[in-house]
This record gives C-alpha cells, sequence and structure tokens, in this order.
C-alpha cells in the first residue's frame, strides 16, 4: 500500500519500519489492511503533539471514512 501510495522502493520501506521511532496505524477489516499513518511523536516549543508521515487508503476503500478513523486514533 505504501509503495503504491508514495512509489517508495522495497527497501526504503523496509528501513522506515525497522528503524524509525514512528508509529504506525493500520486500519483494517478481516483481517485486510484498507488504511494506514504513520506519525513521529514530536516537541515543539515544549508542546508536544505528532507529525503525520504518511497517510495512506487504498484507492478500493476510499470515501468510507477510513482516514477520518485514523486521524482520531492518531489523536
Amino acid at each position: 500500500m505504501w509503495q503504491e501510495a508514495f512509489s517508495d522502493n522495497e527497501e526504503f520501506v523496509n528501513d522506515f519500519f525497522d528503524k524509525r521511532c514512528a508509529k504506525t496505524y493500520v486500519y483494517s477489516e478481516k483481517e485486510v489492511p484498507m488504511g494506514m499513518v504513520s506519525v513521529f511523536d514530536i516537541t515543539l516549543n515544549n508542546i508536544k503533539g505528532a507529525y503525520i508521515y504518511a497517510l495512506v487508503v487504498d484507492r478500493t476503500y476510499r470515501s468510507k471514512g477510513i482516514a477520518t478513523a485514523l486521524l482520531d486514533a492518531v489523536q
């Protein structure tokens, strides 16, 4: 799903998930992944927040509220 959305090569994707300190949330139904979001925890001027690095919903499942559900999970 990541590679289709962002055109990153497999090495980059594997490296991201293996070595980055991002949290990744996956939306799935019946064990079918439909969307995902990766976020980094950040602090700016002593205010904690999150940086959304990647948000993608498989084109088959778009317009069903999945991105909203993922962003709600991040909050």
